[in-house]
């Protein structure tokens, strides 16, 4: 195997998707271990392109890729511009979407904003995605939150592979820790495939 090929095999590439207001920017902070992505309290969009960061940590290099919030009024046309420029900026594909919902009811528009992420990358999305919830107070059980919040919610977390993780609200290294162990799951489990949607297709390499 050559360096090239060494080097791809360490690396890892995380795409954030999500609705406006739901904390991906803030949880790519977490997950990079620093304040790289602009996140605040906003009723808009912060985020309006594709923004990536890198960091190493264990020698080992570490994309992340926050995209723009996705919101009621965007048409399909500007979601799918927007959000195909994340396979850009993590090419050759990344191994791993971050779903982030916000904990709360999952109304109509987290439906929506699925349905448009799914619309664009297509159903093999799901065997590469984790849910990530955000804003968890200390004494919510993510279980039952979970088993209460409806069909709709149930289905989502069952098509992936029941892959899901929560930050608090101030989440910490801690909560890196435990993310990034899930995230190496899901990539051994897909044998370090990454993904791609050239004609509907997964490809990739180890």
């Amino acid at each position: 195997m050559s360096s090239d090929m060494n080097k791809v095999s360490h690396d890892l590439r995380v795409v954030l998707l999500g609705k406006v207001g739901a904390g991906k920017s803030e949880s790519g902070n977490t997950l990079l271990g620093s304040s790289s992505f602009l996140s605040e309290l906003s009723a808009s969009a912060v985020t309006q392109q594709c923004e990536a960061q890198t960091v190493t940590l264990g020698g080992r290099r570490i994309m992340v890729v926050d995209t723009p919030g996705l919101t009621a009024k965007m048409d399909s046309n500007t979601a799918k511009e927007k959000l195909l420029q994340c396979l850009q900026f993590s090419a050759p594909g990344p191994h791993v979407f971050l779903l982030v919902i916000s904990l709360g009811r999952f109304t109509q528009q987290e439906r929506d904003t699925v349905d448009r992420v799914i619309e664009v990358f297509g159903q093999d999305l799901y065997m590469f995605t984790i849910i990530l919830f955000t804003f968890k107070e200390n004494n919510t059980s993510i279980e039952e939150y979970i088993s209460t919040a409806g069909d709709s919610l149930k289905q989502l977390v069952q098509k992936c592979g029941s892959r899901y993780h929560a930050f608090s609200e101030n989440p910490g290294k801690k909560d890196q820790e435990e993310l990034l162990a899930k995230i190496d799951k899901l990539v051994s489990a897909n044998c370090g495939r990454w993904y791609t949607n050239t004609d509907n297709e997964i490809e990739g390499g180890k």
